[in-house]
Order: structure tokens, then C-alpha cells, then sequence
């Protein structure tokens, strides 16, 4: 299957027309965990700030998994505002700015917003050890961007929150940001997939209980989205595209997959997608079946989409 460029998806299921974003969020509070469900999934990310702030930041959260930048923004602005010495809202903030599956990196602009953000973090002291790690680990990011490369950065950032997840083994969040850095980071010639590979096995463990996390279903189908590790990623695509139903790119991400070869499995496959559908009917007979994908690019202003077909040998 052809990928266009880092954070190309390729879609097996065309889906219908674009859905609004109409979704609420319906929040919990329990033990200090601040708890958001419904269209956007189900994110857990407990802080310190106000019930209001910590409705909005959760939101924020789920979110961002999803790739939803400006109302990720939006909300975590809302948090800060509510409770304007809550460090992790400008933390939320700092996150908006640095789009890691996206291509072009962030500029100037982008980097100034975020330095500004960290540093308004770090100003307000995190309260816990936790807090501050996640605040330490994105500062690194930032801290002289003016004389590093992107990629310089982005390294520094995935090593900083691996040091994060270590150290906070319990922190769902932690396992799903060190594990985007991972994607994020993996090198493009490593034909081994080996950051791709690690990222799966730490999300994998939490995709099983339960499996409505915006980011571990997401992140799950960027680290299969490659042909050797495609096939794994069915299940993380079926469930995103239930998870976040509301947000255009729930149903905009489904990972390339080996599909079918006997003519039971070519049936299987004809009930997902018309195209394959008529190719089944085609090649099942033949022994071979014909793939048929959307590719979706990722871009400021929205997404770029190529319908590419391929014929496979069962």
C-alpha cells in the first residue's frame, strides 16, 4: 500500500459524509480523577484545579489525542481561565503547539506560542512530581529550539517521556504520550519498524482494558501503518472510529491492511467496503484479491485524500 509522507493514513473503509462536531462531554469526579466519556472516548488525567478547570482540561486532553488542535486549544484556555494558576492547563496549551504527527513541523510562531506556554508552567510549579515531570519533559522540547532541529528536539521529548512513563508506571497517560514519541520519532528508513513495534507493545496492554481511549486506539493504528504491521491494526481502527464518533478524524483514520485470501475471508471483507466488494468478486476465484484504499494526508487546513488500489497474491 502506498504512504504519502510521515503521518499519511491509508483508509481501507471509505465512510460517509463529514460529521459535525456536536459531542459533550459527560464528566465524573472520583478519588481526584476527572473523568470525560461519551463522542470524544474516555480520557483519565488527574489535576489539581478547580471541578470546572478539570472538566475543561480533560476535554482538552481527549482532544488532543484526536488531533483536534484548535479545539484542544480552545479548552484548555477555558481551563486556564477557570483556574489561572492550574500549570497543567498551560501545559495543554504548550501540547497544541507541537503537532507530532504532522508535517510541516512547527514554526517560529508555533515555538514561540509553546515556549511561552511551558515557561507560564513552570512559573506556576506543578504541585507533584508527576506534574512536573510532564511539564519538564515537554520543556525540553522548547528549551532552545532557536539552535536545535526538529528532530533533535522531538528526540529529546521522547526520551524525556520515557523517563515520565518509568517513573510513573501506573500513569495510563504517561504509557500513551511516551508511546506517540515513539511513532512520532521512528525513523523512516527502519524497515524493522522498531519504534512503531515498541509503541504497539505498550499500547496493546491498555487497549485491552477497556478499549475506549481516544489516544491508545489512535496511536495504535499510526504504529501499524506500515506493511508489514498493517494487518494488526483492524481492531484499533474499528474501535476509533466508535470511540470518538463526532470528530472528523475518528473516521478519517483506519490503517492499510493485508486483506483476505480465502473466498470466506474475501465475503468478510466485501461487507466493509464497496470497492472491496467488487474486487472480491473478481480475484476471490482467482486466489488473489484486490486492496482498495483512501490515503489521507494530514494538513493545517484539512486533509488531502488519494484512492489507491492494489492487487495481492493470497
Amino acid at each position: 500500500m502506498e504512504k504519502i509522507g510521515k503521518g499519511a493514513i491509508t483508509l481501507l473503509w471509505a465512510f460517509g459524509l463529514l460529521l459535525p462536531f456536536n459531542g459533550k462531554v459527560l464528566s465524573a469526579q472520583e478519588h481526584g480523577t476527572h473523568v470525560a466519556k461519551g463522542p470524544l472516548g474516555t480520557v483519565e488525567f488527574p489535576v489539581s484545579c478547580t471541578a470546572g478547570a478539570r472538566e475543561s482540561f480533560t476535554r482538552g486532553v481527549a482532544l488532543l489525542h484526536s488531533l483536534t488542535y484548535e479545539e484542544s486549544e480552545e479548552a484548555f484556555r477555558d481551563a486556564a481561565a477557570r483556574a489561572p494558576r492550574c500549570a497543567m492547563a498551560n501545559w495543554g496549551l504548550a501540547m497544541t503547539e507541537y503537532h507530532q504527527l504532522w508535517e510541516p513541523y512547527a514554526g517560529p510562531a508555533e515555538l514561540q506560542r509553546g515556549s511561552a506556554e511551558i515557561q507560564r508552567a513552570r512559573v506556576l510549579k506543578p504541585g507533584t512530581p508527576r506534574k512536573k515531570d510532564y511539564a519538564e519533559a515537554l520543556g525540553v522540547f522548547y528549551d532552545g529550539w532557536e539552535q536545535r532541529s526538529h528532530a533533535a528536539r522531538a528526540m529529546a521529548y521522547r526520551d524525556a517521556m520515557r523517563g515520565v512513563h518509568e517513573r510513573n508506571p501506573k500513569d495510563q497517560e504517561a504509557a500513551i504520550f511516551d508511546a506517540l514519541a515513539l511513532v512520532a520519532t521512528a525513523a523512516p528508513e527502519d524497515k524493522t519498524y522498531g519504534n512503531q513495534r515498541k509503541a504497539a507493545g505498550i499500547l496493546e496492554p491498555v487497549f485491552a482494558a477497556p478499549p475506549d481511549h481516544p489516544g491508545v486506539a489512535h496511536y495504535l493504528i499510526h504504529a501499524y501503518d506500515n506493511p508489514a504491521l498493517a494487518p494488526q491494526g483492524v481492531a484499533a481502527a474499528r474501535a476509533y472510529s466508535k470511540i470518538a464518533p463526532g470528530l472528523p478524524h475518528a473516521w478519517q483514520t483506519t490503517p492499510s491492511t493485508a486483506s483476505c485470501c480465502s473466498t470466506q475471508s474475501s465475503r468478510r471483507v466485501a461487507k466493509d467496503s464497496r470497492a472491496c466488494r467488487e474486487s472480491a468478486k473478481r480475484f476471490s476465484a482467482q486466489g488473489s484479491i484486490e486492496t482498495c484504499a483512501e490515503v489521507w494526508s494530514h494538513g493545517r487546513r484539512g486533509f488531502n485524500r488519494k484512492r489507491t488500489c492494489r492487487r495481492q497474491a493470497c
